[in-house]
């Protein structure tokens, strides 16, 4: 889905880099066409594979979730134990 997004926003690329490297290069609109299609394709497809890379969960994907389900049932544990604690603290300091 990330591909097919880069994909699609090549052509706003193309738009933007013919834009800028037209009036830089001076060659006409017909020529620069095709390249900065490829180029804007090209450039939005490593920025997606990049953040793939970055993004993506080791394994494939199931222990990834076994942890934060881990880590989520003791962050909840953590609360509790933490609201018993502060009960009972007021508790103490109303009663006395």
């Amino acid at each position: 889905m990330i591909r097919t997004f880069a994909v699609m926003l090549g052509v706003a690329t193309q738009r933007v880099l013919m834009l800028v490297l037209i009036p830089l290069t001076g060659i006409g609109a017909e020529i620069m066409f095709a390249s900065c299609m490829v180029l804007g394709m090209v450039i939005n497809i490593a920025v997606a594979e990049y953040w793939i890379g970055l993004t993506r969960t080791p394994g494939n994907g199931h222990r990834h979730w076994k942890d934060l389900d881990r880590k989520m049932a003791s962050l909840k544990q953590y609360w509790q134990v933490e609201k018993i604690e502060l009960r009972s603290q007021n508790y103490r300091n109303y009663s006395q």
